[in-house]
Formats: structure tokens, sequence, C-alpha cells
């Protein structure tokens, strides 16, 4: 995994993605990282024999988003500039289309290395976007997607629960975090719930001692909790060590589909508190 160059950040132009923003900036100020600012608008659609006032309605909305973007930009920008050293370099860009198809091809299109979006929490968190746009993308794209809570800043990232389901590739996935995040002084705890007796590729002992025999680029630690409910387990372990971000390594059709898909996986973004970083092997 090459170093964190370029991130897409869509945006609604609520105030949740404004704090998420200013998280996404603070990202990549210290990765160095140029950041692209996305809004996606809906075409507008009239009768058939409309095609003039169709046209014009949509680039009514265009124009109002243009300057709606713009604003937003330079008003986080304003709010930075005492913080921010250096400023990231922010492109801006408005597309008619439908939002989750356009994020994930533009996000193959400018070769980005991340995708932030923030949540509202006046929806529960993720419960308005749920099965639409912030699903959706976290489920297609290829590269790893933040998702920024509202009024949760990520401005330096000191502790950080990795939930493991003792894969080989998850070793691998904590090795990369360095070129992804900077964490050079972060804690990381890597968690497994233990639900019920299933055939695992590895132990928690030899992830363990995995990173024992190798270089120790950061402290970690081992966690190995018992319960039924994995996403409250995750939840209320990040809470109680006060954890900056949940990061999950995901497998499509597997981990991510058991989480989003049975009933009471909703729960893990319906109830994160916590910025989640989902990576996609």
């Amino acid at each position: 995994m090459k170093t964190t160059e370029h991130l897409l950040f869509p945006t609604d132009f609520s105030e949740a993605s404004q704090d998420a923003l200013i998280s996404t900036l603070h990202l990549a100020s210290q990765r160095k990282a140029k950041v692209t600012v996305l809004h996606v608008i809906y075409p507008e659609y009239e009768p058939m024999d409309l095609p003039v006032l169709s046209a014009k309605a949509t680039e009514e909305k265009l124009e109002v988003a243009k300057t709606v973007l713009e604003n937003l930009v330079n008003s986080t920008r304003q709010l930075l500039k005492d913080q921010l050293k250096p400023m990231p370099e922010i492109e801006t860009k408005i597309e008619i289309g439908v939002p989750a198809a356009a994020i994930i091809r533009l996000a193959n299109e400018f070769e980005c290395d991340m995708i932030a979006m923030g949540t509202r929490k006046k929806h529960s968190t993720l419960e308005q976007w749920l099965g639409t746009v912030t699903a959706e993308v976290v489920q297609k794209a290829d590269i790893p997607v933040l998702v920024l809570p509202e009024g949760r800043h990520l401005e330096h990232i000191k502790l950080m629960v990795f939930a493991t389901v003792l894969k080989e590739k998850d070793m691998e996935s904590i090795r990369n975090l360095m070129q992804l995040l900077p964490i050079e002084n972060a804690i990381i705890h890597v968690v497994h719930v233990n639900t019920e007796a299933k055939k695992r590729q590895i132990s928690m002992d030899e992830m363990k001692q995995f990173f024992m025999e190798g270089e120790k680029e950061f402290p970690l630690k081992f966690h190995i909790l018992e319960s039924k409910d994995v996403i409250g387990a995750l939840n209320t372990f990040a809470q109680e060590y006060d954890a900056d971000l949940l990061i999950m390594a995901t497998v499509k059709r597997s981990f991510w589909e058991r989480l989003f898909h049975e009933s009471q996986s909703r729960a893990m973004v319906l109830r994160a508190e916590v910025p989640i970083l989902v990576l996609h092997e």
C-alpha cells in the first residue's frame, strides 16, 4: 500500500460535512496529500416534451452548487489557516449523476488513495445513509473509506482499535497502516470478538508472535472478547479505551457482508461514535 497522496471528499453541504472536511484536511496536511472536494447533484428530469426546461433546471442547480462548494472550501481553509502547516492543496469538483456511482468512478479516475465521508448525528449517524450512498461506497470501493461522525474531529490519531477476524492478511493490513495514516506514535489495540467456535486461519497467539519477531513500528496490544454481539463488543471496547479510530480490514462478501447484511450488524454504524476506517483487501 503506497503512502496517501490524494483523498476524495464527497460533501452534501451539511454541518456534518464541514466537520468531516476539517478532519480530512488535518489528515491530508500530515500526509502532504491533495484533497478533491466533490459534490454530486442529481440531474433534473422534466416531461419528455420539455427537454429545454430540464437542461435549464440542471444548469441552475450546477451554478448554485459551485458557489456553495467554493464557500465551503474557503471558509474551512480560513478556519484552519493557523493550524495546518502546510495547508493541503484543495481542488473542487461538481458532478452530475448518481452519488455513490459517481464517487466510486471519480475515485478511480483521479487515482485517489482514500475516500473520506461525513455522517449526521440527527440521523443516528449513518442511519440515513445505510443502503444508500455511504453503505454503497463502503461496500463497492476498492480503496480505504474513512467514515467520520458529526462533531468528532480526527486531528491526531493516538489510539486505534483494529477489529480482526484472525486472517493472515490482517497482519499485512496492520503493517500497512503506517503508510496510510499519520500514526507514528499511536497505540493499536488488536481486538477479536469470539462468538462461536469457527475455524480461523491463525490464532491470536500466532498474530502476536508475528509482530514480536518483526520490527516494532508501533505499540500493539492484543485482546480477545467473548460475546455473541460483535458490534456491541467492538463499540463498547472503543468507547472504554477512548479510541480515535476503529479499523476494519474486510473481504467483500465475508466480514463486511456479515456486518452489513445481518440484522444486528446495522448497529455497528448506527451506534458508532468514533470514526471508522474500512480497508478493502
